[in-house]
Order: structure tokens, then C-alpha cells, then sequence
């Protein structure tokens, strides 16, 4: 029996954060005080890192709902309208070499233009700034991220059409090595030994650290479970963490 524990990820200090929708205790509903209930307007999803790095919603409007399937599993529905969480954090991706973005989620459309469910941007913080995301696109997965004081970019698809169905996104950005690597329930599906320099620039775009939404645009999407790192994780505790969730869920 597998004993592995994605908290033990963040062990001596270890940044970053971790979304447990199946803890009921960690989903805090409109007050921000008491657990959310099943079809219920969330506030906050607290960080099971140990780190503080909570997701919240505070404005009623943009609140995302906490979902029960038809297998009892626990999950934040974002709307694709304008649904979103924030979190405040933006130091922890201050000066990274890398991050390490895994998520169990289904997308509940195939959008024609970019959706994400994860974005951040950090244009004016430390001396590593980025924007990443990764998101949904035409049927496709993909995964972006720039290293704008690199003038460095990387775009990945992968290489398959994916359905509505629950699975695994695993996206591994190395900036120090200038590669980018998006796995899809379990399998390399695309990879870059390289960052692109041409047509890359600056951003002026806020800071922010976002799920269920980019800059701009919300995304129809069901978060089963989130764990993003600000460092590459070896192999092997990413397909950890990926079986991990997948259990939480029932696949």
C-alpha cells in the first residue's frame, strides 16, 4: 500500500501549495469561517502545506461552489464566467528556478480560444519574473510560462485531443534550464529542451497568482485537487502526487 503524503512535499520549510477539496474542514464557505456546504458559494480553500498560502474569494459574485459527483468526491466548480480564487502570496515565486504546477481537474467545455486553470504573474518581483499558466485550448491541453527578464518563452500542447472527463495535468516549468515539460494522466505528452527568445517581451500585467482564471478570462472547470511547487520536482514524486489525487477521486 502506497503511504506517500503530498504534505510531506513541503517538509523543513519547503514552500508552496497545496488545494484538499475532499477535506471538508479545509473548504470554508460565504463567511469565511465555517465549512462550506455541498452546492455552496466558497471563500477560501486553506493551504494544506503548512505555509499559509490560502485561496480566497471575497467578493460573492466571483465565488466558485463546492460540488459533491456521483462517487461522493468533493470539488470546486468555477463557473467560466467569472468565477475565481486569488492568492496573496506572490513571494513565493519571487526568485524560483523552476515550478511545478499538478492538478487533477475536467474541463465541463472544449473553448475555442485560451482557458486557464491556473495563472500567475509576478512582471515586477525578484530576479526569476514569469508569467505561467495552464489551461485548455481547442481540445488540447497546454501549458505557457515566460521568463520575461530572460526575454524567454515556452508554449506546450499536447499532443492529443482529451475529453470531459476527470484527469491529470502535470506542467514543469525549469527556468534555470530553459525547459518545459506538460503531462497528461501519467504520460509525457509534450516537452521543450529549449525557451523560445523571439517576438518575447515585458509584461505589464498585474500581479497575480490565480486559479479558475487568467489576467482576463474564467474557465468552466472542476478542481479535484491542486498542489503547485515553486521548484522542479523529480519524477517520481510528481507521479506521487498524481496517483495520490487520483485516488482522492476514485480513478
Amino acid at each position: 500500500m502506497n503511504s506517500f503524503d503530498p504534505i510531506a512535499l513541503f517538509a523543513g520549510g519547503q514552500q508552496g501549495i497545496y488545494l484538499a477539496p475532499w477535506d471538508a474542514s479545509t473548504i470554508l464557505g460565504s463567511d469565511g469561517v465555517n465549512p462550506a456546504a455541498i452546492d455552496g458559494a466558497v471563500s477560501m480553500a486553506l493551504d494544506m502545506s503548512g505555509n499559509n498560502n490560502h485561496w480566497s474569494q471575497t467578493t460573492s459574485a466571483y465565488q466558485s461552489l463546492l460540488k459533491v459527483d456521483g462517487g461522493g468526491k468533493r470539488y470546486l466548480s468555477f463557473d467560466g464566467v467569472d468565477d475565481f480564487m486569488s492568492n496573496s502570496n506572490l513571494s513565493l515565486f519571487s526568485s524560483v528556478g523552476g515550478i511545478t504546477v499538478i492538478a487533477l481537474l475536467r474541463w465541463r467545455s472544449s473553448p475555442t480560444v485560451t482557458r486557464a486553470f491556473f495563472y500567475a504573474s509576478t512582471p515586477t518581483i525578484g530576479a526569476t519574473r514569469f508569467t505561467v499558466g495552464g489551461g485548455r485550448v481547442a481540445n488540447k491541453h497546454y501549458s505557457a510560462a515566460r521568463r520575461l527578464d530572460a526575454d524567454a518563452a515556452a508554449a506546450l500542447d499536447s499532443t492529443s485531443d482529451i475529453s470531459l472527463q476527470i484527469e491529470s495535468v502535470t506542467m514543469a516549468i525549469d527556468y534555470s534550464a530553459s525547459s518545459a515539460k506538460l503531462r497528461v494522466n501519467g504520460i509525457v505528452s509534450a516537452e521543450s529542451a529549449a525557451f523560445l527568445s523571439a517576438g518575447v517581451s515585458d509584461s505589464t500585467a498585474s500581479n497575480t497568482i490565480r486559479i479558475g482564471r487568467s489576467s482576463t478570462t474564467s474557465s468552466a472547470v472542476d478542481i479535484y485537487g491542486l498542489l503547485v511547487a515553486p521548484r522542479i520536482l523529480p519524477d517520481a514524486d510528481i507521479i506521487n502526487v498524481e496517483n495520490f489525487l487520483k485516488a482522492k477521486a476514485g480513478i
